[in-house]
């Protein structure tokens, strides 16, 4: 029997692994565990993790597994980066929508004005519409715009989320220094 020699895995392919199979238990009931991934916790259930499993162990003076901390330092910073496109592609995504109601606008009252010329009508009741019509174009871009700001900064948006992990990130980091400081004295 031949033993195949196996090649060592690399960090980011440890890492990418643990990632997948991050896992954080969610009790539904006396009995029931539920696993969720971290794209699929919730805002309180990052605070939870961050603080019972690092915060709590290092204000009492236990050990935290070292490599644990920094394959969850990773899987943090790696969602943070994963939020920040998700939140700025959102953005551009409002970003052309206004525009496009802007340019919608802007050729309506054009070609309406054009008509008016055309026909000399210029001084007609038609143009009241024309500006009535200008006047709406920014309102329902900043009707868009309130609406979407309410939803980007929502308790249950990414943008909260992104707070959280920041939050998770910093945490941890100092928590590694402060491992790092004890080992080197």
């Amino acid at each position: 029997m031949v033993l195949k020699k196996q090649k060592p895995k690399s960090a980011l392919v440890e890492s990418i692994n643990y990632r997948l199979s991050f896992c954080y238990k969610v009790k539904k009931s006396d009995k029931t565990i539920k696993l969720k991934t971290i794209n699929s916790l919730n805002v309180e259930q990052i605070k939870d993790y961050i603080y019972n499993n690092y915060y709590v162990k290092f204000k009492s003076c236990k050990t935290i597994k070292r490599d644990k901390l920094l394959k969850d330092l990773v899987v943090f910073k790696t969602y943070k980066e994963d939020l920040e496109i998700k939140i700025k592609n959102d953005s551009f995504i409002k970003d052309i929508f206004t525009l496009f109601i802007s340019i919608l606008g802007i050729y309506v009252s054009i070609t309406s004005i054009l008509q008016e010329i055309g026909t000399n009508k210029l001084e007609t009741a038609n143009n009241g519409e024309t500006l009535a019509f200008i006047g709406f174009a920014p309102i329902v871009i900043l009707l868009f715009s309130v609406i979407w700001a309410y939803i980007s900064t929502d308790k249950k948006s990414d943008s909260s989320r992104l707070k959280v992990v920041y939050y998770g990130i910093h945490t941890l980091e100092a928590i590694k220094e402060e491992m790092d400081r004890k080992v080197t004295y």
